[in-house]
């Protein structure tokens, strides 16, 4: 996004072939013109129902990242390079409704517009049967980009300083009564300004009186047993399971087991038990928020991002129910339960017998 002489066949910054065209058919040309505004760039990725590009902001003379709604597989490009059509009629619903939440997705975005840990939205709207959301151009990389590339972890400093700034986040989505509903190292940016971003509000929903339970949205690792169908209202607490899950991987190197795996049986180690490649003292209050944040059952969670951020700049140590305790909690119930239903056709013959004996 920067000038040099025309007669340049590759940029000289940053070595792009500039020939107009892009490997893929799907992506709108670089040298695309949105509004009279924003000029296209190269595409910077290609998630399952958009498109984001490198664009320039002509009036506000600043680089910006615009996301295009293109539901891959349910959609073509048009000849002309911008129009999008549907593939199939009978998925015209389908689309228009994707197009809806799309559009959703930056209205929620656009209320955090100044929030420092949050992407801002500077605009948003509907063009070529489509839409698009231009936000700001953030650099640096994923978190899960950077695990990748430093042995899955982070010191425990750096981990505090990622999970206290998107808690921050949280707590103002929250306010809001919004669900995040995808946190994930995916979806957590370290810019290489020093802050961190919370990405991707497309699985993000208000949380309403008659919504209690949602269509199920699961990221394997990170999500709660809430947001896999089972009966039980979403919240706060269902974002904080997932930090938990993002705070958990970062210390550790390993995802943690999936939610209604561990229903069924979990043994799920405690960050303190790994031993640490970095040389990292993991300390209890760390460790005990960790584990709360991931714990099972809805109760037994932080109820809000606040008594998260409490208990991490206190260094507070939270009580908790250990896991095999829980367990065993979990068989003596069974154990009750079966014992009651053995007992029950006994006791009914029994009154049967009193009763016929006149006794």
């Amino acid at each position: 996004m920067k000038e040099y002489p025309s007669e340049y066949d590759v940029c000289p910054h940053c070595g792009n072939i500039v020939d107009g065209k892009d490997n893929n058919s799907n992506y709108l040309a670089a040298g695309t013109m949105l509004l009279d505004r924003y000029y296209i760039g190269v595409a910077l990725g290609c998630g399952g129902f958009g498109i984001i590009y490198k664009a320039y902001d002509t009036m506000l003379d600043v680089v910006v990242a615009v996301k295009e709604y293109f539901p891959r597989g349910m959609v073509r490009r048009a000849e002309t390079g911008r129009e999008v059509y549907v593939n199939i009629k009978e998925n015209e619903r389908e689309y228009r409704s994707g197009l809806y939440r799309f559009m959703a997705e930056a209205r929620t975005l656009a209320k955090f517009s100044k929030h420092e840990n949050i992407v801002n939205v500077y605009n948003y709207y509907e063009l070529n049967q489509t839409a698009y959301i231009v936000m700001e151009y953030l650099e640096g990389l994923s978190l899960k980009q950077y695990l990748d590339v430093n042995d899955g972890r982070m010191s425990v400093n750096d981990c505090l300083w990622v999970i206290q700034s998107i808690a921050n986040g949280l707590k103002s989505l929250h306010k809001e009564r919004i669900l995040h509903r995808d946190i994930s190292p995916d979806n957590i940016f370290l810019c290489s300004n020093g802050k961190v971003k919370l990405l991707d509000f497309g699985a993000a929903r208000l949380v309403l009186p008659s919504e209690g339970v949602a269509k199920a949205i699961v990221k394997v690792g990170y999500a709660p047993p809430e947001q896999y169908g089972i009966k039980e209202e979403q919240g706060p607490w269902t974002d904080l399971y997932a930090l938990g899950a993002t705070f958990y991987r970062a210390l550790t190197g390993v995802v943690p087991m999936e939610s209604i795996g561990r229903l069924k049986n979990d043994h799920i180690k405690q960050p303190k038990e790994y031993i640490d490649a970095l040389d990292n003292v993991i300390p209890d209050y760390i460790n005990n928020a960790v584990m709360k944040l991931m714990m099972l059952d809805v109760e037994d969670r932080f109820k809000n991002a606040e008594e998260l951020l409490e208990v991490l700049e206190k260094k507070k140590v939270v009580s908790l129910v250990s896991v095999k305790k829980k367990n065993e909690i979990r068989e003596r119930k069974k154990r009750i339960v079966a014992a009651i239903f053995l007992i029950l056709p006994v006791m009914l013959i029994v009154f049967v017998y009193i009763y016929t004996q006149g006794w």
